[in-house]
């Protein structure tokens, strides 16, 4: 067993060298710990991304044009949340696999409730065009499903963006 302490998230990460015995420690501690609900462990879940280790907290955005700034993406992912508490990981800016001209961007949430929320978008807006969202460790066969129910709307003229469509229907289902 091993302690590390990430500053880029604020959090202490206790190693230990098997599942079982990680939940194992994770009920100790948390039962140890009861009459002080400020502290609380929690387990998290990695897997290997592209060679980028990425949990459960962390979300992809596809195809990106190389050309937009950090900042720009950041705003965007700030609208979204409605807040400023996450991160793009240092080595998050990745090379798409299907596109040279493109990236796909790593984030790190630190809020978990705002986690649960997001594994339910599909697409964010990044300077009026829609880019693919999800969770990090998603892969084709993951999204693919989501595509199940889509459905085609016509009748837009040439002014109209998918991210305007797509703020009038958020609108109406919050």
């Amino acid at each position: 067993m091993s302690t590390e302490i990430n500053k880029e998230v604020n959090e202490i990460i206790v190693k230990n060298s098997s599942y079982k015995g990680m939940l194992h420690m994770v009920r100790l501690f948390n039962h140890k710990c009861r009459l002080h609900p400020f502290l609380k462990m929690h387990q998290k879940t990695y897997f290997i991304i592209d060679g980028l280790k990425v949990s459960s907290k962390e979300f992809k955005i596809l195809n990106i044009p190389k050309h937009l700034s950090r900042d720009t993406i950041e705003q965007a992912v700030t609208k979204l949340m409605g807040s400023r508490r996450f991160f793009i990981k240092k080595l998050g800016l990745k090379p798409s696999k299907n596109n040279p001209n493109t990236i796909t961007v790593f984030i790190t949430v630190k809020d978990l409730d705002k986690c649960k929320k997001l594994k339910d978008i599909w697409s964010i807006e990044i300077d009026r065009i829609l880019y693919r969202f999800a969770p990090a460790h998603a892969n084709e066969n993951d999204i693919t499903p989501k595509k199940k129910y889509s459905k085609e709307f016509v009748g837009f003229d040439n002014q109209t963006t998918p991210a305007v469509v797509q703020e009038v229907y958020t609108a109406q289902n919050p």
